[in-house]
């Protein structure tokens, strides 16, 4: 303890700092950053319309695309007795995230440094902000007991930023100096392995934190004996606090629990279950799209899975199993009663941490049936989902009524399944053309050779429609294969696009992202020139030819030249390139997605490019929410004369964004008339080698709605919701080309996206994943009202 007339003060004021990476977020950055964080000034705060965040302000030091934490060193000048220290920072807007963890250490030499705190570990309750919620906060420890003239900071980031805007070391009393040991010392830890660490131990200490909470609104037993739950808590609390994670990075996983330690926290909340009434293994049905909760209670609603579809589409539901007892339970059930069971299939819905603090229920890994007998695993404390997918094919019309039986020791169940096959048919091939720019070859991101082959057939099953791939693939010609006048003079190698369409067979489109920017010159020809238009048309002749050649219509063979073109110069050398490539008549087709269009005078400057383009592809929140009713209008003026429309979307985390991010975006294409949807992306996990260990992340974002390893493709809920917005898609489609009435479609799917917007209380795309509803139940009320109206026409 300090001594009672002892007053710290900050003796790292004015004190300059040094920086592992330069600064480099450039609205904060400037020459006096080293002088900045140690000046005694805070900046101010927002204000509503985001014009002073915290990172917009000259005051702050900020960094970008970190690929490792960040040291911020300081020295104090001379070896000083230490009682605390803060550092304050800020997030929750524009893809800024909280810190993983904030270490400090110190040096008496500046060689041999110790490990003394990690300044987001302190306090229990005092950080006040959700996540997506803009703050600022000052990660604080005025309980320190070390000394040291050289102080590091080791910031570890979650995302792409860090940003901080004041540091300050507190003195201590002189006894602190006499201190043998100020810390523990820092070796050779690997980086890898402190992130595991702190990712785990910030899991762990969060359900801490969760359960405790739970406990306070609990009574105490009459006559109880024994630790009380929050000593039990208290005592978790202790041996997580000393946790380092020993094992080999490559095979750890988020999914939950983490180890033993952590089941062991998660069991306590089968005492809060008991307390709370809740006993034994209770089975209920939850909204398959609705959050699942660590530790929520058993929902309300009975046990049983519902399914009405059409031969030859996917649809799903989900069972819930909460364990409430103290021991792990195996749980194995079987289904009786259905006409076929080829057609059903059986995934338990695991949990996995993020970055945000946020545990994803979503993945879905597949339990094999062994002789029709399904097994499973229902931890302490916790609930396990099981998602049960049919996609019946030639099965008779007809409602089916089958029993789930389950037994886990001497518990037994049973739930009521049925399974209501239309009298309709689901169309082979989807009228959506969805893109998730999977870039399997070369491969990027998550892609490898080894998974490669297992994301062409699971987008296959998902009914995405086109492939993606880089420049890599296009053979375009370097300034060899050309001579001075721009003639192509050596056969061109399209071996990696032979290598692509192998891999992605039957694909409807073969989109390819060219990768040019403003300024680039391709084989030495300069944009603009006769020359840069003769190599390109050129070019262009010859790589239809050659996919004309492997059984590809020139048609279906897409260009992405420059993308989100957003400016005069963009469009004017995307210009030179659109005109070189239509100068040639191959059926090949181009395509833009033009960005920022708010711009002043944004149309006449773009508008004679566009003209150019076959497709359109406009990012969906800013066709909704952003643009002028005067670009909205040409757009649907170029889809009246033959263009094709797309939307798209690309934002983050997706993990914590509701599913109908992914289902309800068909539904906005058909009400807006577009024919085409993407999202960004099915590849890009960060630039880590899988999501499973988010952890080990140490920038970037998780875009992916797969779940990914060096080898293996996992779907999850996203992904399944992302067909079922393409499924939606099709009702639609078979309801206008079915009915009389010429807006009836358009007016049930615009009715849906208000209903989904109004529900989840947000005006905006991106919805809350909520633990009591999900937008997605919009989008099934009204897919279940056309399926009526579609066999009510049959019927006739």
């Amino acid at each position: 303890m300090l001594l009672p007339e002892f007053t710290p003060e900050n003796v790292a004021l004015n004190k300059p700092c040094s920086f592992s990476e330069p600064p480099s977020y450039k609205l904060c950055s400037d020459p006096a950053d080293s002088k900045q964080l140690t000046d005694g000034r805070y900046c101010q705060r927002a204000t509503a319309d985001g014009d002073f965040y915290f990172w917009t302000q000259k005051g702050t030091v900020g960094w970008k695309k970190l690929k490792k934490p960040v040291e911020i060193s300081i020295d104090l000048g001379e070896i000083k007795p230490i009682s605390g220290a803060s550092i304050r920072t800020a997030a929750g807007r524009e893809s800024v995230l909280w810190p993983g963890a904030l270490e400090m250490l110190v040096s008496d030499d500046n060689s041999k440094f110790y490990y003394v705190a990690d300044l987001t570990e302190t306090k229990r309750y005092s950080f006040p902000f959700r996540s997506g919620v803009y703050g600022i906060y000052n990660y604080k420890n005025d309980e320190l007991r070390t000394r040291g003239r050289y102080i590091k900071f080791r910031c570890f980031p979650t995302g792409f930023y860090f940003f901080c805007d004041e540091i300050e070391v507190y003195s201590g009393p002189s006894e602190f100096l006499k201190n043998k040991d100020p810390g523990r010392e820092v070796s050779g830890d690997s980086l890898e392995r402190l992130l595991i660490t702190k990712g785990m131990k910030n899991r762990m200490f969060s359900d801490i934190i969760e359960l405790e909470k739970m406990t306070g609104k609990l009574s105490p037993l009459p006559g109880e004996k024994g630790p009380t739950i929050k000593e039990r808590l208290q005592l978790l609390w202790n041996e997580v606090s000393q946790f380092e994670f020993k094992g080999t990075p490559a095979t750890v996983t988020a999914v939950i629990p983490l180890n033993g330690l952590h089941e062991r926290i998660i069991a306590m909340h089968s005492v809060i279950l008991n307390r709370s009434g809740f006993k034994g293994i209770i089975l209920r049905h939850k909204d398959r799209y609705e959050r699942l909760s660590l530790f929520a209670a058993p929902s309300d609603e009975p046990p049983a899975v519902n399914v009405r579809l059409m031969n030859g589409e996917y649809r799903a539901d989900t069972l819930n199993i909460s364990n409430c007892t103290d021991k792990k339970r195996k749980i194995s059930f079987s289904v009786k009663g259905l006409p076929d069971q080829t057609h059903m299939k059986i995934y338990k819905v695991c949990g996995i941490d993020t970055r945000e603090k946020i545990i994803d229920f979503s993945a879905l890994v597949e339990i094999e049936p062994e002789k029709e007998v399904y097994e499973t695993t229902a931890e302490a404390g916790m609930t396990t989902q099981l998602w049960f997918s049919f996609n019946p094919v030639s099965v008779k019309q007809g409602k089916y009524e089958a029993e789930i039986s389950f037994s886990g020791g001497d518990w037994k169940g049973t739930v009521p399944l049925t399974l209501t096959v239309s009298s309709m048919t689901f169309s082979e091939k989807p009228g959506l053309k969805t893109m998730v720019w999977d870039y399997l070859l070369p491969p990027q991101y998550g892609i490898t050779d080894g998974n490669a082959a297992q994301a062409v057939d699971l987008m296959k099953k998902h009914f995405v429609t086109v492939a993606t791939a880089s420049a890599a693939v296009a053979g375009l010609p370097s300034e060899k294969d050309v001579d001075a006048r721009g003639d192509i003079i050596k056969k061109l190698d399209f071996s990696t696009f032979d290598r692509w369409v192998a891999l992605w067979p039957g694909a409807e489109i073969y989109h390819i992202y060219l990768e040019q920017s403003v300024g680039q010159a391709l084989a030495g020809k300069s944009a603009g020139t006769p020359e840069f238009e003769r190599v390109v048309s050129q070019w262009v002749r010859e790589i239809a030819a050659h996919a004309s050649s492997k059984g590809i219509k020139p048609s279906h063979l897409q260009f992405n030249i420059l993308d989100e073109p957003s400016a005069p110069d963009h469009y004017k050398f995307l210009k030179h390139w659109a005109k070189a490539v239509k100068s040639v008549d191959t059926g090949v087709t181009l395509f833009c997605d033009p960005a920022m269009m708010t711009k002043e005078g944004y149309m006449k400057y773009a508008s004679e490019t566009l003209a150019y383009m076959d497709i359109i592809s406009t990012r969906m929140n800013d066709y909704i929410f952003e643009l002028p009713k005067e670009i909205k209008s040409y757009f649907q003026k170029r889809i009246d004369g033959g263009t094709e429309f797309w939307f798209y979307m690309y934002s983050e985390p997706v993990r914590q964004f509701d599913p109908a991010y992914f289902r309800l975006q068909p539904w906005q294409a058909f009400a807006g008339r577009a024919i085409g949807s993407g999202f960004w992306s099915f590849a890009d996990i960060g630039t880590c080698a899988s999501n499973w260990n988010p952890y080990s992340i140490p920038s970037g974002y998780d875009y992916s709605p797969v779940y990914i390893t060096p080898t293996t493709i996992t779907p999850a809920k996203q992904l399944e919701a992302l067909r079922e917005g393409i499924e939606d898609y099709q009702y639609l489609l078979m309801l206008k080309s079915g009915s009389k009435e010429k807006n009836l479609s358009t007016s049930i799917a615009s009715h849906a996206i208000e209903e989904a917007a109004k529900k989840a209380g947000s005006a905006k795309y991106w919805l809350n994943w909520q633990d009591n509803y999900s937008a997605c139940s919009a989008a099934e009320k009204a897919r279940l009202e056309i399926l009526d109206l579609l066999e009510k026409k049959t019927a006739k």
